[in-house]
């Protein structure tokens, strides 16, 4: 990682220096609509793509895991809904559609639904090259416009976690309308200690990256709400050619205890059956997917 006075391409960082309303405020905000910045521009067609390019890479865990993680996660949901095939199962967060196409396979009736246009346009295309029936939905779960429509919905790598805390409830309760009475519902979520995997500060200058398809100076901070379980990463994007350009992004990451997700969840109307660790769900005790846990929840029958 090399810092910007280390490479002579970069002539930006007195510009940085300069702008020190950036180091003199506070690092801790009292509600999560007082941090700065817009938030991650799915609509972006460049933003899209890149994005894509790491749910269909293998070989990291940021977008996406390997196959046969994918692969016995999928077996595990499909065990616990007796007669898979008489399902209709509302996939969130799909991606490419890499969960979603297993589901199909197995005789589910699929819906997969997620933010990124380029995700959603490959999950289209691979699904009409493979023959399977499913339908794909640009868009966002709180804004998902369905009734008693599902049986099953599938929220997983942590899509909760990624939500504003208002979003991510309006997203339970989205789920919960969705779903059928006696409609099953699994969230795979991100322990609290997972935060503590992550540096509170990352800069670097960089060819491109997901914002950006020009060099760039890019800098990641993380900054907490009134030191609760919500935080967010805040990305700055400097431009070194345009240096009065200086674009803000904000990522959530809100965690939960088990007691405060199945709060929530009761709040929202569902009964939470059980939790399990991602470990045992995939039945590989020494996977480095510790950080995660699933809990299983039920809509009540009207």
């Amino acid at each position: 990682m090399l810092a910007p006075a280390s490479n002579p391409a970069y002539r930006s960082e007195p510009v940085i220096w300069q702008r020190k309303e950036f180091w003199r405020r506070p690092l801790d905000f009292s509600h999560p609509d007082e941090i700065p910045g817009q938030d991650l521009p799915w609509s972006d067609d460049w933003f899209s793509k890149q994005t894509l390019k790491d749910m269909l890479d293998a070989e990291n865990d940021i977008g996406t895991r390997p196959p046969d993680c994918i692969e016995r996660e999928s077996r595990w949901l499909l065990s616990i809904l007796e007669e898979p095939r008489n399902h209709h199962l509302l996939d969130i967060g799909c991606g490419p559609g890499l969960y979603a196409e297993i589901f199909s396979r197995a005789g589910m009736k699929v819906t997969g639904i997620d933010l990124s246009p380029a995700a959603i346009e490959y999950a289209r295309t691979s699904a009409a090259k493979a023959g399977l029936d499913i339908t794909y939905v640009c868009g966002s779960i709180s804004e998902l416009n369905a009734t008693n429509a599902y049986t099953a919905a599938f929220a997983n790598y942590g899509f909760i976690n990624n939500l504003h805390p208002a979003l991510g409830r309006d997203s339970v309760e989205a789920v919960y309308r969705a779903l059928a009475p006696d409609g099953v519902a699994v969230f795979e979520l991100l322990h609290r200690g997972t935060l503590n995997q992550f540096a509170p500060l990352l800069w670097e200058t960089v060819d491109n990256s997901y914002f950006s398809s020009q060099p760039h100076l890019y800098l990641q901070e993380m900054v907490t709400v009134d030191a609760t379980s919500c935080h967010a990463f805040l990305t700055y994007v400097f431009n070194p050619d345009l240096p009065d350009e200086i674009r803000v992004y904000r990522y959530f990451f809100v965690t939960y205890t088990d007691s405060e997700f199945r709060e929530l969840l009761g709040a929202c109307g569902f009964e939470t059956l059980n939790t399990h660790d991602y470990r045992d769900v995939i039945a590989d005790p020494g996977n480095i997917q510790s950080t995660y846990y699933v809990a299983r929840a039920k809509k009540s029958g009207d």
